[in-house]
Order: C-alpha cells, then structure tokens, then sequence
C-alpha cells in the first residue's frame, strides 16, 4: 500500500476576540487597573501531530486563565509564532520533523529568555529529559498523563517553577554531568542563601517570604545564580551546587 503524503506544513495564531488580540510585552501603557484580574497565561502550541495539537490547545483554550495563541506543526514555524506572538509557555514535542524540542527550546529562549517551555512527549526517557533541561525547558511530560496534571504543568512552568515527574527524576541526575568544576565562588552570601532554599524545593514566592524580599528581587537573584552556575534551570542549579559541595544533598 502506497505511504501517505507527509500534511502540508502548518501554523496559525489563534484569533482572540474582536478588539483584543494578541498583547506583546511592553505594548500599551503597562497599567494593570486596581481590581482586575491578572492576564491569561499566553500559550503557543508545537506538535506535528494535527490532531493532538488542536486537541492540546482546545484543552488548554477552555481555561479561563489562559489564552492560546498559536499552533504549530514543526520547530520552525514554532519559532517563529513565538517571535511574533510571545508566549509565556510553549508546549512542545520532543520529536518535531525539522528539530528537537530541546533544540526549539534553545531558539525560542535566545529570542525571548521569559518564554516557559514545557516539553510533552510519548518518550519516558530520562536521556530526552536531560537535554531538555540542559536547553532550558522548565517542564517535562509524558502524553499518557491525564488532562488535569497537563494544566497543572503549564501553570507550574509559568510560575518559574521546574515540572518534572518524580518517577523521572532518579535517572536524571547521573545525567546532569555538565563539565562546571569550579563554580559558584563569585556567588554573594545573599545568592548563596537563595541557593540553599532552593535546594530545599523552596518557591520563588517561599524564598521572598522566608527572606523578607520582593518576589522580584528573589527573581532576580535566581537569575543569577542561574547564571553563575552555568545553569537553564532551578533545577539543573540545584544540582550543581550539590555536586560542587556548594550545598548539602536534601535527605
């Protein structure tokens, strides 16, 4: 039997409601009027397979707090949405037709750093989930999980937290062997603090209560423990820091 042609390349930007469309960062006057609910979670949608891919943003479209603005059948099309449209998140597909979904992550995230991206595959395989932190993704899951924990992921990642699931994480570690000897000497006493209660899977929002900060000082100090430590993720810094003996292993 004759193999079926391969779909036509495909991506369109969701439409928003007439006289809403899609927001960029800095556009307008930046004013959040007193009172008013915080802005839908803006999501991009990346996967060659159609029907999963409209089926993931139906899911994630009938979330009253988010907002998809586009779908995407392979990485370049992807990279593209997200130049134009900015999501916070971006599911993806570890297998696309023209690059991985680390190697999307990698494109998206040298255009736009703030851009979450969760990586949904049908792969359990802590070698995908390795490179994928290491590209600076902030979720990874399997598309065998239910509905429910798929929001839940998006909303994770879109916090600034790292979603992983923890079946995955014991193979992870050994595999998180980037060549970093000799890091974190030019961390601060206030960054090395941070790092400690990360370490202990503290919150942004847990850190800037414990130490009396803004969430935004928190972020930024986050930031650059991130990039003292050569890390893409809290995670990845976590680990690190552990392995160079900068903090303790977590019991």
């Amino acid at each position: 039997m004759a193999a079926r042609p391969a779909p036509a390349p495909y991506a369109v930007a969701v439409a928003a409601d007439e006289g809403t469309g899609p927001t960029r960062p800095g556009g307008g006057d930046g004013a959040t009027p007193l009172g008013a609910p915080p802005a839908a979670v803006r999501v991009l949608v990346i996967d060659d397979h159609l029907m999963l891919a409209e089926s993931v943003a139906r899911i994630l479209g009938a979330e009253d707090d988010m907002e998809v603005v586009g779908v995407a059948a392979n990485s370049a099309d992807g990279v593209r949405l997200a130049a134009e449209f900015s999501p916070d998140v971006v599911v993806a597909d570890y297998q696309l037709p023209d690059a991985t979904g680390a190697a999307t992550a990698a494109s998206i995230r040298a255009i736009h750093p703030e851009t979450r991206v969760l990586i949904l595959t049908g792969h359990d395989d802590d070698r995908l989930l390795a490179d994928a932190l290491e590209a600076g993704c902030s979720g990874f899951l399997t598309k065998d999980k239910a509905v429910e924990e798929l929001v839940a992921a998006v909303h994770h990642v879109h916090a600034g937290e790292v979603y992983i699931p923890p079946n995955m994480l014991a193979g992870l570690l050994p595999r998180l062997n980037r060549k970093n000897r000799g890091l974190g000497s030019d961390l601060t006493p206030r960054e090395m603090e941070v790092l400690r209660l990360l370490g202990e899977g503290a919150s942004n929002q847990a850190i800037a209560d414990r130490l009396y900060l803004s969430l935004h000082t928190v972020r930024h100090h986050v930031q650059s423990v991130l990039t003292k430590l050569n890390a893409h993720s809290k995670l990845e810094a976590v680990v690190i820091a552990t392995r160079e003996g900068l903090i303790e292993r977590s019991s």
